[in-house]
């Protein structure tokens, strides 16, 4: 092999392994918004403000969700 079939065959698993990774990132990302999401059983519904809270383990307190609607 010469010199620029070694260089292009590089390229290309270079390109292989950098698809690869953008993949498992995705995938990653993926997995830890379901987990998100999976975490959300300690529910508390308020009844004042029509919203849900959830404890969230990021900011260790109550986090209000509140389900709005715009009305024009």
């Amino acid at each position: 092999m010469n010199a620029i079939g070694t260089k292009k065959m590089m390229e290309r698993e270079v390109e292989r392994i950098v698809k690869s990774l953008v993949e498992e990132r995705t995938i990653l990302k993926i997995l830890r918004t379901l987990e998100r999401m999976e975490n959300r059983n300690y529910f508390n519904n308020n009844e004042v403000d029509n919203g849900f809270a959830y404890y969230s383990r990021r900011y260790k307190t109550w986090v209000l969700q509140n389900d709005c609607f715009q009305l024009n």
